[in-house]
């Protein structure tokens, strides 16, 4: 699968009534955009809703599709992968902007309850289709120059973006028959879930519904409504035109649970922590922030700390019942901003204190956002063989620009693991180590988008440095582990390769003037690594633009066209902005040290606008879905 785009208003279009009936598969247009290039299959998991042969599959098809020949078919399930073709259809005469019917061969005899996978693939063209983001499994194959779907299905890249607006039809197996969607749910406390009803072998499709075991309720549209309380539910469908078939879906009604990050933190005398609660199981997301000790805690969780050293607990407490509650330690002792990314984490409030300045609180989706950034303390990327610690002594904010200074000065530091906060993830040594260069590193703590445009006016080190500065984009995914330490494969940030890596690099600078500027793609390996048209040699504050869409990426500078690709990331990302040392960067130059990395603006707009307007919105147009410009224009 190359992208993906939500389209909310689709949701609700439905395919035209066939005269057989849907026995496996959704009717009706997904809400998000999707396509595969030509020869990569999809396979979307689903489950049969009534038991019957199907006899043709039904897919819908974008108006952006360009495939020109189509290929739909059903696969047998083993472990929750596609395995073998049971039945498949061409169509060699694909109308885009339609739900386009094909027979299958040999027909295939389905099972209710039994999963299967639907599968789609188009030659001669981008097959373009439409499924559901955050959705269910879908994966696509490991050929990416097929001809006709395989026989044998051999998995690539595993997605969640099932279902896919595609169907089966055919014979009922006779009688009337009635299926419940979902089938399962967990639902939180308070919370609601819309269940439907499908009854075939009988003109009268009117249901009943109970909850016949729990004390959850339910309309008589299906609306679910969950107990404030911890229990296992069943819902039922009855047939009011046979009162002896029901359908029965089995809903979990989580305990509810509570999470304090961090879970420990060393806060100087008189210093403040922010501490956050996370609330699992209920709709009711109230805390109650409480501490033991001289601190004081305010009911956003902000800690205060006393004058003087101590350890002191702070507790948060759900209002809901039974009101679970979590606990941080706090240890109260001065420190030294040297322990930056030595003993202490970007969680410690010293360690967001930058050397002059401070990150000003960032436009974010409209609104002030105080902690937009965290400020990284550890040391680079060990597999990539850098030399710096990250310090947060290297930044600065001054006259509207934030500035990242790196300097030929030695330092302590390593890395953390991310499940912990302790010092060192085991993934490089020495930590910790003493080296050579002290930088800076900055990310989005919390915000992340996909598909739009990234526009920032920024001044980067000249080549002769040596140095290694860049502004990229990583996947989501490794948006909390990316804090804690520059090496992946812990927290759910896969390995460069694997699958679910994702990594844009929208202005990376390094190895003399011909690679001072690059633009590079790894989805999940290196696919995009091109260099700018024009480097950036000279010095100067240029304007960069990425145009990020589901059909590809460019990158400009000065509106001007530095690299273009088909290529895409279909994944939530967020921005990091940074100076590196060593590894690939080489051996910085130390007579033409300190060198800047200055930023004047971060913008981000949605996908509605294109560069040009992105780049002439206001920081308060609601399509500008981040903002900062550092204090206040450059000076």
């Amino acid at each position: 699968m190359k992208n993906a785009i939500r389209l909310f208003p689709l949701f609700l279009a439905a395919a035209l009534v066939s005269a057989q009936t849907r026995l496996i598969g959704i009717a009706f247009i997904a809400p998000t955009l999707d396509n595969d290039s030509p020869g990569q299959a999809e396979a979307f998991q689903e489950t049969a809703t009534f038991a019957g042969t199907v006899t043709e599959m039904s897919v819908y098809l974008d108006s952006s599709n360009s495939a020109t020949t189509v290929f739909v078919g059903l696969y047998s399930n083993a472990n929750g992968h596609p395995k073998t073709l049971l039945g498949s259809g061409t169509t060699v005469s694909p109308v885009a902007g339609q739900w386009n019917t094909i027979s299958i061969s040999p027909p295939v005899a389905v099972t209710a309850g039994t999963a299967y996978h639907i599968a789609l693939l188009g030659t001669g063209g981008v097959i373009g289709f439409h499924d559901t983001a955050n959705g269910t499994h879908s994966e696509t194959s490991s050929q990416t120059n097929l001809t006709s779907l395989p026989g044998a299905w051999t998995t690539g890249q595993s997605w969640s973006s099932g279902p896919v607006s595609a169907y089966g039809s055919g014979t009922p197996a006779g009688g009337v028959q009635v299926s419940i969607s979902p089938t399962s749910a967990t639902v939180k406390q308070g919370d609601n879930l819309q269940f439907r009803a499908t009854v075939t072998g009988t003109t009268n499709t009117n249901v009943s519904w109970s909850v016949t075991s729990g004390t959850g309720t339910v309309t008589q549209t299906g609306l679910f409504t969950a107990p404030n309380l911890e229990e296992a539910d069943k819902v039922q469908a009855q047939s009011q035109a046979d009162l002896t078939k029901t359908a029965t879906a089995s809903v979990t009604v989580p305990a509810v649970g509570i999470k304090v990050s961090p879970a420990s933190a060393t806060v100087p005398p008189s210093g403040t922590q922010q501490f956050t609660a996370t609330i699992t199981g209920t709709v009711n997301q109230a805390v109650n922030w409480s501490e033991a000790g001289k601190g004081a805690v305010n009911q956003s969780g902000l800690y205060t700390a006393p004058p003087t050293g101590e350890r002191d607990t702070v507790t948060a407490t759900a209002v809901a019942s039974p009101s679970p509650s979590a606990n941080a330690r706090v240890t109260v002792r001065p420190v030294s901003a040297s322990a930056c990314g030595n003993t202490l984490n970007w969680t410690n409030s010293l360690c967001q204190q930058i050397a002059a300045g401070a990150l000003n609180t960032a436009m974010v989706n409209g609104v002030n956002d105080p902690n937009a950034w965290t400020v990284i303390s550890r040391h680079g990327e060990y597999a990539q063989s850098e030399t710096e610690c990250n310090v947060p002594g290297a930044l600065s904010v001054a006259n509207g620009v934030l500035t990242i200074q790196v300097s030929a000065a030695s330092a302590t530091c390593g890395d953390f693991n991310p499940s912990t906060g302790t010092p060192c993830s085991g993934l490089g040594s020495p930590c910790p180590g003493t080296f050579p260069y002290t930088t800076g590193d900055v990310q989005w703590n919390t915000f992340s988008f996909k598909y739009g445009v990234v526009i920032y006016r920024a001044q980067f080190p000249v080549y002769q440095t040596s140095t290694w500065p860049a502004i990229w984009m990583l996947g989501i995914n490794c948006q909390n582990s990316n804090k804690y330490t520059g090496d992946t494969s812990l927290d759910g940030c896969p390995n460069i390769g694997q699958s679910g890596y994702n990594e844009v690099d929208n202005s990376e600078f390094y190895g003399g003037p011909s690679g001072w500027g690059r633009f590079n793609i790894a989805n999940p390996n290196w696919t995009v690594t091109d260099a700018y048209a024009s480097a950036p040699v000279d010095a100067n504050y240029h304007v960069f633009g990425t145009v990020w869409t589901p059909h590809g990426m460019q990158q400009f500078m000065d509106d001007q066209l530095q690299a273009s690709t088909t290529q895409t990331v279909k994944t939530d990302m967020f921005l990091i902005m940074q100076i590196q040392t060593g590894g690939a960067g080489g051996t910085p130059i130390n007579s033409l040290l300190p060198a800047y990395l200055n930023v004047d603006y971060v913008k981000v707009c949605n996908s509605q606008y294109n560069l040009s307007q992105c780049e002439s919105a206001a920081a308060t147009d609601p399509n500008v879905i981040f903002y900062d410009d550092f204090g206040g224009p450059a000076q």
